[in-house]
């Protein structure tokens, strides 16, 4: 027959090492089923101790104690500490003789007799298994499997709070963070370089009247560089700040945030992965236009000045961005697969533990009182 530890295991997938934990919890469910069959199912699994006067008691019930008058057993009432005075009063009704003994609780683990002299008490000890064990010594055999369902309940319960914390989701969502607040890093570096450059073109425009028209670089009607600083500065904002563009900010809270920073604190993958999405097409547009810029400046051969290089370097710092916006999405959906799959493990512990404590109290219900066979 299989020891309690592998049934334990058997019924819950319970593999942990934590041997102490289990032999608490089938400690406590022998406990727990010693009250629930009472003092008549304990009477066939307990032991009578003879002593005189004063017996040390621990860790078990005490179904019963006598005193003897010579000839017989005769049991013995049990008082409280505040009528031992009485009980020893010849003259008070509580008084306690050889024919109507009385015992009390000196302290939380001796009993004394009154009046003093040979006394027998009939106790049950609460088992302790060891979760090597297969059987419980002194214990009502037909109750043992409620032992091994009580333990596995508890067993179940340790589980569930285990998952409460999982390390592998927390390091997902971390490596995510690590890569927005460095994304964050190429954007503005990315603005940064786009602002030197349209300074730096805007003072070399009369060098490059002799090959183009400065409309060709800077069209007022399309907006080129607007265009580009608009849609960096909305792709920050949609990584770290208020995103209180374009009505982004729509329902967001009170601070009309919509931040993938924000629903990443919040724990809401699916949110963090779309505005990761929306801030990657502004970078889109971003790149966009830059790729128009770099042709017009490259078509301008005869002039190869700071400016082209300024925009080389903004190009690539949003490269940069976007390549670390795709292995932030990438760890969320990491987050994102672990947490179903985590999901999924506490349904059905949650599902095992119902059907475990149905058994349970279906077993409680069948001794209903009344003692073990």
């Amino acid at each position: 027959m299989a020891n309690f530890k592998e049934q334990v295991n058997d019924l819950t997938g319970f593999s942990a090492t934590d041997d102490t934990a289990l032999a608490d919890w089938l400690k406590n469910a022998c406990s727990e089923l010693l009250q629930a069959i009472g003092p008549e199912g304990r009477g066939h699994v307990s032991t009578t101790t003879s002593f005189t006067n004063t017996q040390a008691i621990t860790t078990s019930w005490v179904n019963s104690v006598t005193r003897s008058d010579g000839t017989y057993d005769r049991e013995c009432a049990l008082i409280t500490s505040e009528k031992i005075g009485e009980a020893q009063d010849p003259n008070s009704m509580l008084y306690a003789t050889q024919s109507y003994p009385a015992y009390y609780w000196a302290d939380s683990s001796t009993i004394t007799l009154l009046p003093s002299g040979s006394g027998k008490v009939n106790h049950v000890s609460i088992p302790t298994p060891a979760v090597t064990d297969n059987s419980i010594t002194n214990f009502p055999d037909n109750y043992e499997h409620l032992v091994v369902l009580h333990a596995s309940m508890s067993a179940i319960i340790r589980q569930m709070t285990d998952m409460q914390s999982s390390a592998t989701i927390t390091e997902a969502l971390d490596q995510a963070n690590a890569s927005l607040d460095l994304m964050d890093t190429e954007l503005t570096n990315s603005k940064t370089q786009l602002d030197a450059a349209e300074v730096i073109i805007d003072k070399q425009g009369s060098k490059l009247d002799d090959v183009y028209d400065t409309t060709q670089l800077w069209d007022n009607t399309n907006k080129r560089f607007q265009r580009v600083k608009d849609a960096i500065s909305k792709a920050e904002l949609l990584i770290d700040d208020g995103a209180n563009v374009a009505g982004d900010n729509a329902g967001a809270g009170a601070g009309n945030t919509a931040s993938a920073q924000f629903w990443l604190s919040d724990e809401d993958t699916d949110m963090v992965s779309s505005t990761i999405s929306i801030a990657s097409q502004e970078l889109s547009r971003a790149q966009n236009s830059m790729q128009e810029i770099n042709g017009l400046i490259q078509s301008a051969t005869s002039y190869s000045g700071p400016g082209g290089d300024t925009l080389k370097l903004s190009s690539e710092h949003l490269s940069r961005a976007g390549t670390l916006g795709n292995q932030a999405s990438s760890y969320l959906n990491e987050a994102s697969g672990r947490l179903a799959i985590d999901t999924q493990r506490y349904t059905w512990l949650e599902g095992r533990h119902a059907k475990l404590a149905a058994d349970y109290q279906r077993g409680l219900a069948a001794i209903g009182g009344g003692g073990a066979d």
